[in-house]
């Protein structure tokens, strides 16, 4: 998917994106604020900057098996956003990818996980439980402003 394909598409409800794709272009789902539910194909490796921000009625993202990073601003004010689970294969979450307001309640990050961006979930008050291994390299305010967050080591 091109830079800003889908950019500011806001009547786009659905997305059914072809097997072998291998990358989500930057901006290419902001503003789509009708997006309610995304699937990226098997195929793809890498979520590139501010893919889906604001899409702000998506409620859950079904992550690649094979991805390795999220990149800067992917996610972030997805306020919507409930439903994530991390592949085993993930090993980078850029900065403010789940930025502001998500309703995100608990995160488990895989084992291949080395590092998590700075502001990656500030803001996400609704995180209460996150669990991380023991190796990951963790920014400054990754979780800043998570009131209720409880981080425990794998």
């Amino acid at each position: 998917v091109l830079d800003r394909a889908f950019y500011q598409c806001e009547q786009l409800e659905t997305v059914k994106l072809p097997d072998g794709l291998k990358t989500i272009g930057w901006s290419a789902f902001v503003g789509c604020k009708r997006l309610r539910f995304f699937n990226f194909p098997a195929s793809c490796e890498a979520i590139s900057f501010f893919t889906s921000r604001s899409c702000t009625s998506l409620k859950e993202v079904t992550l690649p098996p094979l991805l390795k990073k999220i990149d800067n601003d992917a996610f972030g004010q997805c306020i919507s956003l409930t439903v994530m689970n991390l592949p085993q294969s993930l090993e980078e979450i850029g900065n403010r990818s789940f930025k502001w307001r998500s309703p995100l309640i608990a995160m488990y990050f895989p084992n291949l996980i080395q590092h998590i961006g700075q502001d990656a979930f500030v803001g996400c008050h609704s995180l209460i439980s996150a669990e991380l291994p023991s190796i990951v390299q963790v920014a400054d305010r990754a979780f800043f402003h998570c009131r209720t967050l409880e981080l425990r080591q794998q």
